[in-house]
């Protein structure tokens, strides 16, 4: 009986940590999940990442991206001075820099 009691709080709590993660405000997770499907992911997408979803999106270590904001190379956010939150956008646009173009982009022929 106590075993079960104690399964049910932590599953409750997991589930209200999860939906306080995302927003800080339970109600506003709730009805994105009882809209349509199309709005809920239109409405994901403008959530900002927490440091462990930013590196899964780029496939860098916690550690390095941790370096990155450090040395000011990478755009975050810091609301409360302790998490760090990241814009797709952002991550985007430091995924994307630096570009090299190919030879034949340039109109080079290659020296085969």
């Amino acid at each position: 009986m106590i075993y079960s009691q104690f399964i049910s709080l932590l599953f409750i709590f997991i589930f209200y940590k999860k939906l306080l993660d995302h927003s800080g405000n339970p109600s506003e997770d709730l009805s994105i999940t009882t809209a349509g499907m199309a709005e809920g992911e239109q409405m994901e997408n403008t959530y900002p990442l927490t440091i462990e979803d930013a590196a899964a999106y780029t496939h860098l270590s916690k550690g390095y991206l941790y370096q990155l904001c450090w040395y000011g190379k990478i755009s975050h956010y810091k609301p409360s001075g302790g998490r760090i939150f990241f814009k797709r956008e952002d991550l985007d646009a430091f995924i994307y820099r630096n570009r090299r173009s190919a030879d034949f982009e340039q109109g080079n022929q290659p020296c085969l």
